[in-house]
């Protein structure tokens, strides 16, 4: 099949780095990781308000043990609760894997990049701050 959907996959794919879905859950585009306390190469939601260590956002998901690609494209899609306006910092939430709103320090990965009043939980555009996130 040779749809731009699943074309843009296949890009995805081939220049995302991937690692292993150790969270116990299934990873959808969006989710915020962090490395594993347990396994090597592989990793988990995040867990925490502001959490420091996130190693990125899930390109491609897949259930528990699978192989995910963290996303390579910039602009990327991260799940977020809550509203945002553009031009907000990003920051992890305390629920597993979504981030929202929050202050330049400490904890902020990303720069939404368009506006969404929706308080529910979608997918926002954003850019990364710290380039070697991605």
């Amino acid at each position: 099949m040779t749809d731009s959907y699943n074309q843009e996959s296949i890009n995805l794919v081939s220049a995302s780095p991937s690692t292993t879905n150790a969270s116990g859950l299934t990873l959808l585009e969006g989710h915020i990781v962090v490395q594993s306390p347990l396994l090597d190469d592989a990793v988990v939601l995040t867990a925490l308000v502001q959490q420091l260590n996130i190693l990125g956002v899930i390109g491609i998901g897949g259930v528990d043990g699978d192989q995910v690609y963290f996303s390579a494209s910039c602009p990327f899609n991260v799940l977020i609760a809550g509203a945002v306006t553009r031009g907000d910092f990003i920051q992890s939430s305390a629920v597993a894997g979504v981030g929202e709103s929050g202050l330049a320090e400490p904890g902020a990965f990303a720069i939404a990049i368009e506006s969404n009043a929706d308080v529910g939980t979608k997918l926002v555009r954003c850019r990364s701050v710290r380039t070697e996130l991605f």
